[in-house]
């Protein structure tokens, strides 16, 4: 199969074009506030981006963090909390099972609440935090399965029905979450969809100016019978280097609200209510922002082309064309 080549007319079309937007938008620096409007719409790119992470760590937070808290009925032996906690363990989709005594809720609970327990000992209240047995689910899907082994008649005497009850209500309530967080999925992709189209916009815009600004020049090449990338491509390569400038301080003005969001959000801190969201987002952008970084800087050339292409034609483009 003969390898794809250009050929010289054509390269020599691509030289030109490329060397005349380069030296052109160094020439010509009328630029400043379309850079800043470039890099402030990138820039909400990059945060919705970031967003619809958002969402789907919330997702994988939901499906595969599916704790519940059994109550073990009182009078019960240490032998059968330990036969249902053996069995539970080898239930399908149980990645973990802990026995938690009053007292280690207690003791848990001094940590995460000590409010709460100055209350307590201020007033002499006895502990009121039962014995209670964690299971920790591999995904929402196993509920199911293991709803079915807790009910058995079996473990009807270790745990209490009730509090089964209500761990399928909040089955019921996580399900609720999850649809939220679809719906949440698509909208964030609409939204960020709309913002791309903004910027190419703005593109558009940005090139019909520079081209008005050009007009001479622009009509004096389409008179003398130049082909249209010839007029088309220093435009596009003048776009493209601005959205690669954007991307760039975007990117870096991205990195830093990043840096800083823990620090201006306690709550989104290693140790704060949002902290395990945080993580989960701060993995998925390890797995998938430098693919989204790529893909960004790859769709650019695109952008710059089209707006090019779309700005030197119509509006006031009509002064441009012949």
């Amino acid at each position: 199969m003969p390898a794809f080549r250009l050929s010289p007319t054509t390269l020599l079309l691509l030289k030109r074009g490329l060397w005349r937007g380069v030296t052109t938008l160094h020439r010509e620096r009328g630029w400043g506030t379309s850079v800043w409007a470039l890099v402030g719409v990138t820039l909400l790119v990059q945060i919705f981006l970031v967003l619809c992470l958002g969402v789907q760590g919330v997702d994988q937070l939901l499906r595969t963090r599916t704790d519940l808290r059994l109550q073990v009925q009182e009078k019960v032996t240490d032998r059968q909390v330990q036969e249902f906690v053996a069995a539970a363990q080898q239930s399908p989709g149980v990645s973990a099972v802990e026995y938690i005594t009053r007292e280690q809720a207690y003791e848990r609970e001094r940590k995460s609440n000590p409010d709460l327990v100055s209350f307590l000992e201020q007033f002499k209240i006895d502990n009121p935090f039962p014995d209670t047995i964690a299971v920790t689910m591999d995904d929402l899907g196993s509920y199911d399965t293991f709803a079915t082994f807790a009910k058995q008649p079996q473990w009807q005497g270790v745990i209490d029905p009730a509090f089964l009850s209500q761990a399928t209500g909040q089955e019921s309530e996580l399900r609720r979450m999850l649809r939220l967080t679809d719906a949440g999925r698509s909208l964030s992709f609409f939204v960020l969809l709309l913002t791309g189209g903004i910027l190419l916009f703005i593109v558009i815009e940005l090139v019909r100016r520079r081209a008005f600004l050009r007009r001479e020049e622009v009509f004096v090449e389409r008179m003398s019978g130049a082909q249209e990338a010839s007029v088309v491509l220093p435009f596009a390569t003048e776009a493209t280097i601005l959205l690669f400038g954007a991307l760039a301080m975007s990117l870096a003005c991205l990195f830093l609200i990043l840096f800083l969001l823990p620090l201006l959000v306690p709550a989104l801190g290693d140790t704060g209510t949002f902290g395990a969201l945080r993580s989960e987002v701060g993995r998925l952008l390890a797995v998938f922002g430098p693919m989204l970084i790529v893909v960004q800087f790859l769709l650019a050339p695109g952008i710059g082309f089209v707006g090019a292409f779309l700005g030197t034609r119509g509006g006031r483009g009509g002064l441009v064309t012949a």
